[in-house]
């Protein structure tokens, strides 16, 4: 059975008129968006690795070059300079000064708009020099690519991207590393694996890893 947005709501309690003003709000932010999106398209047919944010099991020397890296950004840690990745997905929750110099340096941002975070995007966005692409999760809304978590959403804009197939590297949905285990905590890994076996489901073969 599908997980849907509302059925996400009513397990975190999340209010369903805030996400939306996170989401007005980001949206009418000037950000080039589409125009960001047609380079990423040139991506596609190419393999995607998504990096989470679980104990480091894999070298990520060993991947560099082979495709298209995106990071959720509790794993931004893991990408060790000078290395650029291609894509970042955030909801500027974690290491945002990171974020900020890898933008500078080329990396594509993904942000996105909830409910929680609607003050941060304000504090935050106007420190971009370069463009970012907005996402949502509110059903209807621009910018919704599906997923919840910054994880489990990086694999949905892979998919949304076209790649060939989508590489799921560092993930774990029991031990939330870095981060104090809460039922709260538990409950949002067991929703972003939910997901991407939804996405896997659809695309079969395509979403390696999980």
């Amino acid at each position: 059975m599908t997980l849907t947005y509302e059925k996400i709501c009513n397990l975190l309690k999340l209010d369903q008129k805030k996400d939306k003003e996170s989401a007005d709000y980001i949206l009418k932010i000037p950000n080039y968006g589409d125009s960001l999106l047609d380079i990423l398209r040139s991506h596609s047919g190419k393999e995607f690795f998504v990096i989470g944010n679980g104990p480091p099991v894999e070298d990520l020397n060993s991947i560099y070059g082979k495709g298209i890296i995106v990071v959720a950004d509790s794993a931004i840690w893991k990408i060790k300079r000078p290395y650029v990745p291609e894509i970042i997905v955030t909801d500027l929750d974690g290491d945002t000064e990171r974020i900020l110099e890898l933008s500078d340096s080329g990396s594509i941002v993904f942000v996105h708009a909830h409910g929680d975070n609607l003050q941060k995007i304000k504090e935050i966005i106007k420190k971009f020099k370069r463009h970012f692409i907005p996402t949502t999760q509110v059903p209807g809304y621009e910018g919704n690519f599906g997923g919840f978590t910054d994880g489990d959403r990086a694999a949905y804009i892979s998919n949304y991207l076209g790649a060939s197939r989508t590489v799921l590297v560092d993930f774990d949905f029991a031990i939330p590393h870095g981060k104090p285990w809460n039922e709260r905590k538990q409950i949002k890994l067991d929703i972003a694996r939910k997901l991407l076996e939804d996405l896997r489901e659809k695309n079969g073969k395509k979403i390696i890893g999980l």
